[in-house]
């Protein structure tokens, strides 16, 4: 099959069109579009591709009014491959297309999903948003926040092609141990879910179109975490230390299609790792 570029609908507007250079180069007048462009033909002598009779073929319009018949043989959130009447096959860009050939793609994409190898690359890096001191009594308090940035990397595949990948939420579950006797400790820990013995931050965002091998950055919701320690002057009759502050334990990652977990990972303590999942419910996150 050659692969005609998203400059293919383009070309029809008067732009160049790249062919593989190990295919023949031939100039066919497009049926309906009025234009001749250099296309890649695969001859086969005497013979019609296999099954050609037996599908439907449609007109579809691109964004000036041109058309082409067709049948749509592949098709992602982006781009589409079509077999013309004669057998070859084109790819090009969906945004080349009329609004309503535009849907029918669309209808034809969630009923004929194709098969697709997901693969990421996660990279998550945790940070402190916010940090404040105070005193209770005899105590010094540090109140801080934190979060986790998530990258994430498209190296999906669908055959031998990258692929851009679609409708996919990625969610997580921001784990810590409170152990924090501070007095506003229970208030901040107001919204986070008990998971065991640990406490979870969970949250959601939407990865929106990813195209191959590019990322998008993902911020988790903050997370507090409550630290203590005597007082100048202070300290304990037996020598002992305050062992009563909060700890950020770490990270689990899913990236879902619909509830399907096409992709996890964690990062952190054996206590984070060990955690029953927590699904998110109304928690969000920003995707850069």
């Amino acid at each position: 099959m050659a692969r005609i570029s998203d400059c293919y609908f383009e070309t029809i507007m008067g732009k160049p069109v790249q062919v593989p250079a190990n295919m023949m180069k031939t100039s066919v007048n497009l049926h309906g579009f009025g234009m001749t462009f250099f296309a890649a033909l695969m001859i086969f002598p005497g013979l019609l591709p296999t099954g050609l009779i037996a599908e439907e073929f449609r007109e579809f319009t691109n964004s000036s009014g041109k058309t082409i018949k067709a049948v749509v043989i592949a098709a992602t959130a982006t781009d589409v491959t079509l077999k013309m009447e004669d057998g070859r096959e084109l790819t090009g860009g969906v945004s080349f297309f009329s609004e309503s050939d535009r849907a029918f793609i669309e209808t034809w994409r969630k009923a004929n999903p194709s098969k697709i190898a997901y693969d990421f690359e996660v990279t998550l890096t945790r940070d402190r948003a916010d940090r404040r001191k105070t005193t209770e009594g005899n105590m010094l308090i540090v109140y801080e926040t934190w979060k986790y940035s998530i990258k994430v990397e498209n190296k999906s595949k669908s055959g031998s092609g990258g692929i851009t990948t679609s409708g996919l939420e990625l969610r997580y579950n921001v784990a810590k141990t409170a152990k924090a006797r501070a007095q506003q400790s229970r208030e901040l820990n107001d919204g986070l879910t008990p998971a065991g013995a640990l406490l979870v931050r969970a949250g959601s965002a939407k990865l929106g179109n990813l195209e191959y091998l590019r990322s998008v950055q993902v911020e988790t919701e903050t997370i507090p975490i409550t630290l203590s320690e005597l007082a100048p002057g202070w300290y304990f009759a037996d020598g002992s230390k305050d062992e009563n502050n909060d700890e950020l334990e770490g990270i689990w990652v899913q990236i879902v299609e619909g509830d399907t977990v096409i992709y996890e990972k964690k990062l952190g303590s054996k206590a984070a790792a060990d955690a029953k999942w927590v699904s998110p419910s109304g928690g969000s996150a920003k995707a850069n």
